[in-house]
């Protein structure tokens, strides 16, 4: 083999073992969680409690899962909660703090393989609003120079 030839023997070599070796790994076909959620419950101005549903297949790998929830309904911005529970268990429970009151959120489940992420379907609840307190009829009774009692309907 001539000098030419060698180079252009080894830069074939070369190349098919990288067009080989650098396949990219795909996807496990044994991951597919089944996933849902429930209606959000115990909502108020600043946290709600959601409730989901993980059921895991024979042989899946779930390295994490939990709620995502936005204020966006496509989920451009997300914020997530990890559940703190095994797959095992099915059902599972988070608590959304820190939420700004009178604000729609959008939320699903999502389970996790260290490949890809799984997502249920979505619902959506709303915080509610800052008000003042409401009262019925109010009166004052045993006024004196330092004291007062009110009392409301």
């Amino acid at each position: 083999m001539n000098f030419k030839n060698r180079y252009l023997f080894l830069f074939s070599a070369l190349a098919m073992v990288l067009f080989v070796a650098c396949k990219e790994d795909p996807e496990p076909s044994f991951f597919e969680p089944e996933l849902s959620v429930m209606p959000a419950e115990n909502m108020h101005r600043t946290g709600a409690t959601i409730s989901g549903m993980i059921h895991a297949q024979n042989n899946s790998v779930v390295e994490k899962f939990g709620i995502e929830y936005s204020e966006y309904e496509n989920f451009s911005v997300t914020h997530e909660v990890v559940a703190n529970t095994s797959p095992s268990e099915e059902l599972f429970t988070v608590h959304l703090t820190d939420l700004d009151a009178g604000t729609a959120y959008y939320y699903r489940a999502f389970a996790f393989s260290g490949y890809s992420t799984a997502y249920s379907n979505h619902l959506a609840f709303s915080t509610p609003k800052m008000s003042a307190p409401v009262f019925g009829a109010t009166s004052v009774n045993d006024v004196s120079y330092t004291s007062a009692s009110f009392q409301s309907s």
